[in-house]
């Protein structure tokens, strides 16, 4: 700000302005931020590459109202691109709105061009719902768009392909998961996000044999926000799950639920761990079988609360009723 300071006396250009919003944004003075913005913007409306990037930094600072401040902007000039709606659809999934930040991806995604980004948004956005089939059909159609499009932004290529192999260990597809988690390794062997899909594709594989170990390997990779610390312990409760002890893997959804509270998908585990703890209490006359069911029918409610229609809950709603008597 030093260096920009001089220039943005008088009439300063709309590159010093530009630079100057995304300074301030870093510095969190996101008032500034907004008004240097909002003059670049005004001079140039067709700059919504600016807003969506001043989103990213108020969101990663947690400033929300920011972040609709500056999406703002664009709605009050009519402009819409799947950069705007990329964008909004990221507010809409820090306010936990499921539903408004797939209509926003999904019309990011009747936009595009040549931008992936709009698929590997609405594959997140099933994932975390738990409808994993309309997960990786998206994502598929994300990576033949890119392809296609000829998309430059390997980044996003990258992701879409790493997210498809994550939904796949998780439906079992361990062959259509290596091909994709050894792709996205080869091509960016340092990336945390890569990593910890390696990682738990060798421990699902069975190629670390002593537990410690795997849990180990599974924790290793760097963690930066909540939903990457979320998908870490989804896989350390994944590989409990996967060894029988379901006492730890319950333990570790509950964490990862708390760590991401609008993730359906991890909701689901826990309920589906929680119903199976009460089956095996239950046979074994042990009082212990109320305390899961009730949990489990907590977190059946928090699901509808997200998603109203799904199936998986529904499920458990049943057999929590037939099996122990527990209304939902």
């Amino acid at each position: 700000m030093r260096l920009l300071a001089p220039l943005l006396t008088g009439r300063p250009s709309i590159t010093v302005l530009r630079l100057a919003a995304q300074v301030e944004a870093r510095r969190n003075n996101l008032g500034k931020a907004v008004e240097y913005a909002s003059e670049a913007f005004r001079r140039d409306p067709r700059d919504t590459w600016l807003l969506a990037h001043l989103v990213k930094i108020a969101l990663t600072q947690n400033q929300v109202e920011f972040a609709e401040e500056i999406i703002d902007l664009a709605r009050r000039a009519g402009i819409e691109d799947e950069q705007i709606h990329i964008a909004r659809g990221r507010i809409f999934l820090r306010r936990d709105n499921m539903q408004a930040a797939k209509d926003a991806f999904d019309r990011a995604r009747q936009l595009t061009q040549r931008n992936p980004w709009p698929f590997f948004f609405l594959g997140k956005i099933y994932f975390r719902l738990g409808r994993l089939d309309d997960a990786i059909g998206i994502l598929h159609d994300g990576e033949q768009f890119a392809y296609e499009a000829r998309a430059r932004d390997r980044i996003a290529v990258r992701a879409i392909k790493t997210l498809l192999g994550t939904v796949y260990l998780f439906t079992e597809h361990i062959d259509l998961a290596e091909q994709y988690i050894t792709s996205v390794v080869e091509e960016n062997p340092d990336g945390p996000d890569e990593q910890r899909a390696h990682a738990a594709l060798m421990v699902i594989q069975k190629k670390v044999q002593d537990a410690h170990e795997a849990i180990e390997l599974l924790r290793r990779a760097r963690v930066r926000g909540l939903e990457a610390r979320c998908r870490q312990q989804l896989f350390v409760g994944q590989f409990y799950e996967a060894i029988g002890d379901l006492h730890h893997a319950a333990q570790e959804y509950r964490v990862a639920c708390h760590t991401d509270r609008g993730n359906v998908f991890v909701m689901l585990k826990l309920g589906n761990a929680l119903l199976r703890l009460a089956g095996a209490a239950f046979r074994e006359s042990d009082d212990s079988y109320r305390s899961y069911a009730g949990e489990c029918a907590e977190i059946v409610r928090t699901i509808f609360r997200y998603d109203r229609d799904n199936p998986r809950a529904t499920e458990l709603m049943h057999s929590l009723r037939q099996e122990f008597g527990v209304t939902v």
